[in-house]
């Protein structure tokens, strides 16, 4: 599709795919690729951690 890293309609388009994977009973591969496109917080790359703890 062409959208370049880093654009939030990656993000989106992996979780509208993750929810149809989930539909059809592919919960593990829906996981992965929500995980892989639009990871969690603490582990997206370039953000590094507030060194004082907030």
């Amino acid at each position: 599709m062409g959208l370049p890293d880093g654009d939030p309609r990656r993000a989106m388009l992996a979780k509208q795919f993750a929810e149809y994977l989930r539909g059809m009973d592919f919960p593990e591969s829906a996981d992965r690729l929500a995980h892989h496109f639009d990871p969690p917080a603490e582990y997206r790359a370039g953000e590094a951690p507030d060194p004082a703890g907030g």
